[in-house]
């Protein structure tokens, strides 16, 4: 509003839009705030029911799991917490063993590029010395 006015040189419009501006505006902003903030919180809300919904369906599935196994569901939790462990144990090993191998080629890159360096200025010693 303030643009149309001012592009038509209003200055009875640009007055009465400067004198209401701060009421209207704080209003917008603070509206602004609150629909913000509810937003937020149906978002928080939204995420926790989520959360809640996968942990009820996991634990359906472990109790049915334990039911069809006939064993308790403790021990599946158990069985479970050991095949995750033994999981991240052997990630962790292969990542490290990938880290190993890298660090090796690396090494015997450097160490090729030593002996080519060597060679070629073992290569112009001799040219030098033969003129």
């Amino acid at each position: 509003m303030f643009s149309i006015a001012n592009d038509l040189k209003d200055k009875k419009s640009l007055e009465v839009l400067k004198r209401f501006e701060g009421k209207f505006a704080d209003q917008t902003e603070q509206t602004t705030r609150d629909i913000l903030e509810e937003l937020l919180e149906e978002e928080k809300k939204k995420e926790a029911d989520k959360l809640k919904t996968k942990e009820k369906k996991k634990r359906h599935k472990l109790n049915h799991l334990a039911t069809k196994e006939g064993v308790s569901l403790q021990e599946i939790e158990e069985r479970l917490a050991q095949e995750n462990e033994a999981k991240r144990r052997a990630e962790e090993e292969k990542r490290q063993e990938e880290e190993e191998r890298i660090r090796r080629e690396t090494e015997a890159a450097a160490e090729e590029q030593r002996r080519r360096e060597a060679r070629e200025r073992a290569l112009y010693n001799l040219d030098s010395e033969e003129k």
